[in-house]
């Protein structure tokens, strides 16, 4: 799964701003992006 797809997943149940967030910290968790969504959070969202 890659980052893309958690949000949009994610996005089946919530607003784009709440599937964002929860969809950056499911990548990090699962070691999706790991180093770049740590190193760039504020920008993603």
């Amino acid at each position: 799964m890659q980052y893309v797809d958690v949000v949009r997943d994610y996005l089946k149940t919530y607003s784009l701003e709440e599937a964002v967030p929860l969809a950056i910290d499911y990548c990090i968790k699962h070691d999706i992006l790991k180093d770049f969504l740590l190193a760039n959070k504020a920008e993603v969202i």
